[in-house]
């Protein structure tokens, strides 16, 4: 089967969703992009079996019906709560007829069979984030940082909550934060992606997502989460992840105290840093079972080839 992928160009301002999508675009026959002039005349000249779009709804509906071209039409749902919560991404689906979503998380489907299309069937292709081997290691460095926290704290309150127990050094733990800042107009990252692996390397506890607000984890009811590509950057980086619930933790084979730790809260997280510094064996053990988990199952070469045979499986 020939296929092709629209995206934006660049795909993304996150290293790790671009080195995700790479992989996917470079196993594809054709490459095209929203932001090209010739665009359209592109489309009309494609002959494939599927196109797999990437979310870009304003650009998505500026645009012919993809169902023009061919009838497996794959659009990629991206941030799956605003998803869910958003009409037009329901409209674009139906205009160029979708006959398939991917998603981040696979316990969101229920959601998108009841958001979508009632009493048609789709085909949901799960796509969830990979590492790229070639940063996400082991770099053999030393540990210098018992914790290190990563992300942004404008919506995570988790995040602040933790920062504020850590940063005064209080409890003597030695903690760094760091987050790769963008620059407001190029988008360029502060600090490189090795480097910012590096840093997780050389920690031994870094925190990820931290989710606790309903808009970011619930949808009618169900859980969903959201799947951080920290999530598997960190014990990737053969570091031991401190994080909360998060959607398709089970799928993805997160056993907590045994491939990572779950905390309910700052407070707890902090009590549960205090008892695995204080017991550096079973930390080691955490550490060395998340990294197994995480390189053996969750590189992008490994998803990218389980959602194309699906796609040249399904109907």
């Amino acid at each position: 089967m020939k296929g092709a992928i629209i995206s934006n160009n660049p795909y993304h301002h996150n290293p790790s969703a671009n080195l995700t999508n790479k992989e996917l675009a470079d196993r594809i026959d054709k490459q095209l992009f929203y932001d090209d002039p010739n665009l359209d005349d592109k489309l009309g000249k494609l002959d494939v079996d599927f196109i797999i779009a990437w979310v870009n709804i304003n650009r998505l509906f500026k645009i012919k019906s993809l169902s023009n071209i061919c009838d497996k039409i794959i659009l990629a749902s991206g941030d799956i709560p605003k998803r869910l919560r958003d009409r037009k991404f329901k409209n674009v689906c139906r205009y160029h007829k979708a006959s398939g979503i991917i998603v981040e998380n696979k316990c969101s489907i229920p959601v998108f069979k009841d958001y979508l299309y009632k009493g048609e069937e789709l085909n949901y292709y799960w796509y969830p984030w990979g590492i790229d081997t070639k940063f996400v290691k082991d770099y053999k460095e030393h540990k210098i940082y018992d914790v290190s926290q990563l992300g942004q704290f404008n919506i995570y309150q988790y995040r602040r909550e933790i920062y504020n127990l850590l940063a005064n050094n209080t409890y003597g733990i030695k903690y760094f934060r760091f987050w790769p800042n963008r620059d407001k107009l190029t988008k360029k990252e502060e600090i490189s992606y090795d480097t910012y692996c590096k840093t997780l390397n050389k920690s031994r506890i870094s925190i990820g997502g931290c989710l606790q607000h309903s808009d970011y984890t619930t949808v009618n009811g169900h859980f969903i989460g959201i799947n951080f590509g920290k999530n598997l950057e960190i014990p990737g980086c053969k570091c031991a992840l401190f994080n909360t619930d998060w959607g398709d933790k089970n799928e993805l084979g997160f056993k907590d105290g045994e491939n990572f730790i779950q905390f309910n809260d700052a407070n707890d997280c902090l009590e549960k840093i205090k008892y695995y510094l204080e017991d550096l064996n079973e930390l080691n053990k955490i550490i060395e079972k998340g990294y197994k988990l995480v390189q053996s199952n969750h590189t992008n070469k490994i998803h990218v080839n389980k959602l194309l045979k699906n796609i040249y499986e399904s109907n």
